[in-house]
């Protein structure tokens, strides 16, 4: 019955993921480091505000979605067992956050890379272990602590191809390393060290965004405002002087603030808004999430040291739009079906170029976190 179910679910996991890459463009993440803490800053810019915060557990066993029909034989999913705990921030289901922090300080963030980018391929089918980019991210929280550890696993997991999905990433870990990694012409393309002048990544590719901030010059059309937000950002990351600008956590959210984007359009015939819904900033140094949203300007702050990660105890959700303020890390509550399954009806619901999927999809989806075990 489990391998029925993630079958079952694969086909709904690929429909559901392939869409959501369609307008989430206009994201911006970068790394802010002062006297050894490391902020991560990102705003998440979409349609639908609805999400969940979630406390994934280590000790946790699991199986990758399984390949879809057209890749069927040329694929082995991944199969780990986490060793990390960490809290990812989600919409479309749990274990499909874009992004979020683990225990040991790692940050891993995700922003979609423009369909016009001639060379944004994902590998072939190889020998390796494989992954969906939506599970990606939560395997790289569950199992490493250092942006190097996340390059080498390259070796062993490669992203599996998909029609009409890119994603990049910027990773960031306690020590103050930082990595971009893009998946072009089939291979991992890593940017850190002397390679990572600007830390900073929107839309575009590194090099492509390097470029620009080299000239100083934004390109005419610029596409979602991509090359403006991030040399922006690159410029004031830069600039940052503890002297004159606000505490790091403060100006980290003056970027993301700076970078903040809005946009009305219409789909066949429904009009809908994409801003900026999610601002959050990890303070790695000191295990703390600080986030605002859209409909709730109020900083929250939530404590990793405030959390059980062990396998044994309850899963923990918060409601991201909750009208809270403060430390909320007391505000979590125990992760239902029904929870992950709510939020999986609203955001489908309010995301218009979605098409509309049976309850039957719907419930598939939220409950491929049942497959999951801890382990004996």
């Amino acid at each position: 019955m489990k391998i029925r179910l993630l079958r079952c679910s694969q086909i709904a996991l690929c429909l559901l993921i392939a869409i959501i890459q369609v307008d989430a463009r206009a994201c911006t993440t970068f790394q802010l480091k002062h006297a050894g803490q490391v902020l991560v800053g990102k705003n998440y810019d979409w349609m639908v505000e609805n999400g969940l915060v979630i406390v994934n557990k280590r000790g946790v066993s699991k199986t990758g979605y399984q390949p879809t029909a057209e890749n069927s034989g040329l694929d082995t999913p991944a199969a780990w067992t986490s060793k990390y705990g960490s809290i990812t921030f989600t919409q479309y289901g749990r274990e499909l956050g874009p992004g979020g922090m683990n225990e040991a300080g790692l940050v891993v963030e995700s922003m979609g890379l423009f369909c016009n980018t001639p060379n944004r391929k994902y590998p072939e089918p190889d020998d390796r272990e494989s992954l969906l980019a939506g599970q990606w991210r939560q395997y790289q929280l569950d199992n490493f602590a250092t942006v190097k550890e996340v390059i080498d696993s390259d070796a062993t997991l490669r992203i599996r191809p998909q029609k009409g999905i890119h994603t990049h990433f910027i990773i960031s870990d306690r020590q103050g390393n930082c990595a971009t990694i893009e998946y072009l012409d089939g291979k991992m393309v890593c940017h850190t060290g002397e390679t990572l002048p600007y830390r900073a990544l929107t839309n575009n590719t590194y090099s492509h965004s390097l470029d620009y901030l080299k000239k100083d010059t934004i390109p005419e059309p610029d596409m979602y405002k991509s090359i403006e937000r991030f040399i922006r950002a690159a410029k004031m990351v830069e600039e940052y002087n503890p002297e004159t600008s606000a505490a790091p956590v403060d100006y980290a959210f003056k970027i993301l603030k700076s970078v903040s984007w809005s946009i009305d359009r219409e789909w066949k015939g429904i009009p809908y808004q994409s801003n900026t819904r999610w601002s959050i900033v990890y303070d790695q140094k000191n295990r703390l999430i600080h986030f605002k949203t859209h409909g709730n300007p109020e900083m929250r702050s939530i404590r990793l040291d405030a959390f059980d990660f062990s396998c044994k105890t309850p899963v923990k959700v918060l409601n991201v739009t909750a009208t809270l303020s403060g430390d909320v890390s007391g505000k979590f509550v125990d992760y239902t079906r029904q929870a992950n399954r709510e939020l999986i009806e609203a955001a489908f619901t309010k995301t218009v170029f979605f098409p509309r999927y049976s309850a039957r999809q719907l419930d598939i989806l939220a409950d491929y976190p049942d497959t999951f075990g801890c382990e004996q």
